[in-house]
């Protein structure tokens, strides 16, 4: 949204200007959905195996599940990376592409 106002001829704003927007808040944010993912994703994948008995169907179903999350951390990657600095990104950190492969 705030990309949107300043392509649209509005005031140009910084995400990491945005009182909301502390690295440390976002820290939080990240590392909580982070934890929800890792704990909760066993679970799942158990109650999935449990109800189809199939590893196939099982794949199939969970991929787009994987890949919403997988895609959802990318693009949150991008975020940070155009709007904080180099501390900031040590700050926050969002885990890499390979610690959510590792998880998913």
């Amino acid at each position: 949204a705030l990309k949107t106002m300043g392509h649209q001829g509005g005031p140009k704003y910084n995400l990491a200007q945005q009182p909301w927007a502390h690295p440390a808040k976002i820290n939080d944010v990240v590392a909580s959905t982070y934890k929800t993912i890792k704990v909760q994703l066993p679970t799942t994948l158990r109650s999935l195996s449990l109800y189809l008995s199939n590893k196939d169907t099982e794949f199939i179903l969970f991929k787009p599940v994987r890949s919403n999350i997988q895609q959802t951390f990318q693009k949150l990657h991008g975020v940070l990376q155009e709007d904080f600095s180099g501390e900031d990104l040590q700050i926050i950190a969002c885990p890499s592409m390979d610690q959510n492969e590792y998880i998913i």
